[in-house]
């Protein structure tokens, strides 16, 4: 009798551990995510997840495409943006808090004697009929506070540089009709015009970032400039 009760406690022991390990299979983070090249004057950029390169050169001005990466929840994960032609590691990123299914921009910005990162949700709602979705970042290391203007009509006001205050560095992702539209980046709060762009096309049902780039006095191609990056 005695073995045999033994015998019904071995089991129930063993069940109680087994079940419990059977069911704790991690559950698995899919995202997709992109890397926008907005830091002056650093190299091409090489973008890794996970330790493998998923895409590079990427030049300053420029995005990569979306890239899937798959983390299991309570897993290490690490992203890293390499100089392209010295195969050193200029920014790094541990374990984002990033959603199942959702998508995200890491946005490499600032000066080469002071780069930085930041991770925006892409969080857009596809836009009606007629209509394109776009925000707008200020990643311009020596601009002022800008306002922007489309085809004169101010549409964004008194947006400082991300890397000086992050809460007022950049919008959150606006609809617009769909169309041609003149850009202009001003000083805040005057007629000062810093930018000009013309015929910058937003198309029906896409989604854009827009973003101040480059310095106010740079030369060539570091010079203050609009960046664009596709969202969909």
């Amino acid at each position: 009798m005695k073995k045999a009760f033994l015998k019904i406690w071995s089991l129930i022991f063993i069940t109680l551990i087994i079940v419990p390990f059977l069911g704790c299979k991690k559950k698995e983070i899919t995202a997709r995510v992109m890397l926008v090249h907005a830091a002056p004057g650093t190299p091409d950029a090489d973008f890794y997840l996970q330790g493998d390169l998923k895409q590079g050169p990427i030049e300053y001005g420029s995005n990569s495409a979306y890239q899937e990466v798959t983390i299991e929840e309570e897993g290490q994960f690490t992203s890293e943006i390499k100089d392209g032609n010295a195969d050193t590691i200029m920014l790094s990123l541990f374990n984002p808090a990033w959603l199942d299914g959702e998508e995200y921009s890491i946005v490499m910005y600032g000066e080469p004697s002071k780069l930085d990162k930041a991770i925006f949700a892409d969080d857009f709602i596809t836009p009606v009929a007629g209509s394109a979705t776009v925000r707008f970042i200020h990643l311009s290391p020596n601009a002022p506070a800008l306002d922007v203007l489309a085809n004169g009509v101010e549409v964004v006001t008194n947006k400082e540089y991300y890397g000086s205050n992050i809460f007022n560095g950049a919008t959150g992702f606006q609809d617009v009709e769909a169309g041609i539209y003149d850009i202009e980046l001003r000083v805040n709060g005057t007629n000062i015009i810093a930018l000009s762009v013309p015929n910058v096309n937003f198309a029906d049902g896409k989604a854009y970032t827009i973003y101040a780039k480059g310095f106010v006095t740079g030369p060539g191609y570091l010079k203050l400039d609009l960046g664009i990056a596709v969202n969909n």
